[in-house]
């Protein structure tokens, strides 16, 4: 019997095989980049051990499956399961485990207050809206000061400028979303547009001739002044790829030899290039078929 099939008879409720033989879930709970180490940091809990491991994928065999639970929540350099085991979809935390940085759950994509309600929180934070180019595309953004780059690299931005710092989240989403449509620069992509950058080098000439179109506009129609143009250079994968990586479903078999990391894109060499989307992968539950 498979390793997925012997997970089709496990109890995600009670966490307890119904067969004989256990089947060891291990529940990824974070991908980060880590400041000090200057890496995506990712990381699984061990229920066994009530304890969360470091990740390093090499040459890897693994079956991902659900039901997708909440991660918990990190505080500090300590790891906190999620008490209530919440059942998630778009989002990898229950409301109680976000409102350790966000009392409402809405609020991370749709603040609804000027911070006022919530004065602790990260929505009373400093926030910029940046121009983040992902090779020659471009989008906006926002996010907390203090994550600014954090989000880049997550995001897998080769360059980047910052555009604005407003006094909260609430101002920082009013800007990006009227920046969006004015000037009609998208807020994300399709993971396949992403992908599909990877096969190509990085055109610094095509990227600055768009930053200084878009800088004119904003300074003209906005009247704010972008910063300078910074590269990233940072990610763990070597570029460009001979092809375009097939962007797999995230749940099922996974196995083959590690490339690299680049953003959210988890790439790996079976029978051609694939890639994994690291941020769907929080909350799910991994089997290590060679364990």
């Amino acid at each position: 019997m498979s390793s997925f099939q012997k997970l089709l008879e496990f109890s995600t409720n009670s966490m307890k095989p119904l067969t004989k033989e256990k089947v060891k879930a291990l529940h990824f709970v974070r991908y980060q980049w880590d400041r000090q180490l200057q890496q995506i940091e990712m990381k699984y809990y061990d229920k066994e051990f009530l304890q969360a491991f470091n990740w390093t994928p090499d040459d890897f065999d693994m079956t991902v499956v659900g039901p997708r639970k909440c991660i918990g929540h990190f505080q500090d350099s300590y790891y906190y399961p999620c008490l209530r085991h919440s059942s998630v979809t778009d989002f990898p935390q229950c409301y109680k485990c976000v409102s350790y940085s966000i009392p409402i759950l809405k609020c991370i994509f749709e603040p609804i207050c000027w911070g006022d309600k919530c004065p602790d929180s990260i929505c009373n934070q400093p926030h910029q809206v940046y121009l983040a180019f992902f090779n020659t595309i471009p989008k906006i953004g926002m996010t907390s000061e203090q994550r600014l780059k954090l989000r880049l690299y997550e995001q897998g931005a080769d360059a980047f400028s910052i555009i604005a710092t407003v006094p909260n989240r609430f101002s920082a989403r009013a800007l990006e979303r009227n920046i969006s449509v004015v000037l009609q620069m998208k807020e994300s992509y399709d993971p396949e547009v992403i992908l599909r950058t990877f096969t190509r080098e990085i055109d610094k000439k095509v990227i600055e001739e768009k930053y200084s179109l878009i800088y004119t506009s904003i300074k003209d129609r906005f009247d704010l002044k972008c910063s300078k143009l910074h590269y990233v250079d940072v990610y763990p994968l070597d570029l460009p790829l001979r092809s375009m990586p097939i962007l797999r479903p995230t749940l099922g078999l996974h196995n083959g030899k590690f490339v690299g990391i680049k953003g959210k894109f988890l790439i790996y060499e079976s029978k051609g290039l694939n890639a994994l989307r690291l941020n769907d992968m929080l909350g799910q539950y991994m089997v290590l078929n060679s364990s």
